[in-house]
This record gives C-alpha cells, sequence and structure tokens, in this order.
C-alpha cells in the first residue's frame, strides 16, 4: 500500500495516480488469465461483441470458483446504465473495496470486436473502436473518475496483434484528430504473463488529461462456426 503522508499536494496526485494505474492494470492482469482459461479450455463464442464479454463476465469474472481461484477482490458489472453527466451503457463497470463508500469510484472498461478487414478504413472496425470506444471517454460520454480506464479489444480473424494496433495509430493519427492523442497506442510490459497490453494518452474535451489501456485478446480460434 502507498503511503500519503509527508507529502506535497504534486507528490500525492502523483501516488495517487500510480495507485490507480497498477490497481487497474491488476484488473486487466486477471482479465488476461481468465481469458487464458478459455482459451486453453477450447471454449467457443460467437463472434459478436456482447457474446464474448457476457462469456468471460459470466464464466469467469462473476464466478466464485475462478474469483477465488485467481484471488478476485472486484465487483464486477456487466453493461450497466450510466446516469448523470455521463449518460451510455457500460460494457464492464469494475468496483474495488470502495464501492459502498463510494460508489462514483469505478473503472470503465470498453469492449470492442477487432478483425483483418478494411483495417485503415472509415468502415472498419479499427475506426470503430476509436469511434465507439476511445471517444466515449474523450467526449465525456463515459465517465473517468481516475483519469484512467480500459480497452478490450476482441481479435476475431487472425491477425497480427502489433501490425493491427499499429494501424489503429495510423487512423487515429489521420482521420479521428478529434481523439485528442497525446501519446499514441505502446506496448506496454507491466503484465509479465500477457503481450498483448499496450497504452495510450489523450486530452478530453474539458481539456483534462487520461489515460486508456488497451488489452487486445486473440479468440480467432474460439469462434463459433454458424451454419
Amino acid at each position: 500500500m502507498i503511503s500519503f503522508e509527508n507529502t506535497d499536494a504534486s507528490s500525492f496526485l502523483d501516488n495517487a495516480k500510480y495507485y490507480y494505474d497498477r490497481e487497474l492494470l491488476n484488473i486487466l492482469e486477471k482479465i488476461a488469465l481468465c481469458y487464458t482459461r478459455i482459451v486453453e479450455n477450447n471454449e467457443l463464442v460467437l463472434n459478436n461483441e456482447d457474446a464474448i464479454r457476457d462469456h468471460i463476465h459470466c464464466n469467469y469474472l462473476n464466478n466464485s470458483n475462478i474469483r477465488n481461484e485467481l484471488n478476485f477482490s472486484y465487483h464486477f458489472e456487466c453493461e450497466p446504465k450510466e446516469y448523470g453527466v455521463s449518460d451510455g451503457y457500460l460494457d464492464i463497470k469494475v468496483f474495488n473495496e470502495n464501492i459502498f463508500a463510494n460508489p462514483s469510484e469505478y473503472y470503465i472498461i470498453e469492449c470492442k470486436r477487432l478483425d483483418s478487414t478494411n483495417p485503415k478504413g472509415k468502415a472498419g472496425l479499427n475506426s470503430k473502436y476509436i469511434n465507439d470506444g476511445i471517444l466515449r471517454f474523450i467526449d465525456k460520454k463515459y465517465s473517468c473518475y481516475h483519469r484512467v480506464n480500459g480497452m478490450i479489444g476482441f481479435i476475431v480473424q487472425q491477425v497480427d496483434i502489433d501490425d493491427n494496433v499499429n494501424c489503429i495509430n495510423d487512423v487515429l493519427r489521420d482521420q479521428y484528430p478529434n481523439a485528442n492523442t497525446t501519446k499514441f497506442l505502446t506496448k506496454n510490459n507491466s503484465i509479465e504473463s500477457y503481450k498483448y497490453l499496450y497504452d495510450s494518452e489523450h486530452t478530453d474535451i474539458d481539456s483534462n488529461q487520461l489515460v486508456l489501456y488497451h488489452l487486445m485478446l486473440d479468440f480467432s480460434s474460439n469462434i463459433k462456426i454458424v451454419n
């Protein structure tokens, strides 16, 4: 636990940012562990954003046996509505142990499918990842209590993930100046057991900085074929 005693305001804010970054990274690491189980068990999912998200939530994040085994201390809600200034349905809402003391203190994880079709085009899923994902944080359609939130890319077709992230950056740079990107998606090695984690930095419409972590999960070999 980080101590905030005997620090000036700047140090306090720096320490708080570090703490919340590490907490969200811990949450994403748990989700990556769940994903690894899904792949190892050859579990099949529909090629549908909600179906993949619900599979992870119902069978892992909200499964008491898995939670105990992986030492989950967080509360996950699937597609809850967010009220107030920020108004919309969230993919995954994550509370820490302060849920009862401050119900406004939570992280948001937005989920989007990604594939190999039209990776640099306005109609591709990479563009949708930005327009219907990243921009929801920039435009404050979603809240950002700790100034850090997450996104998960569900890869549903075989693709080189690092190359596709570069394509997302190209689309961000060329087509979405309103994403106010100050740091494009960059490889992040904070999760030792999983290599496809990235982070980006932006300023929202009120010129406040926020950080997004991007966890890329390859489901291309786990998609259920529907005749």
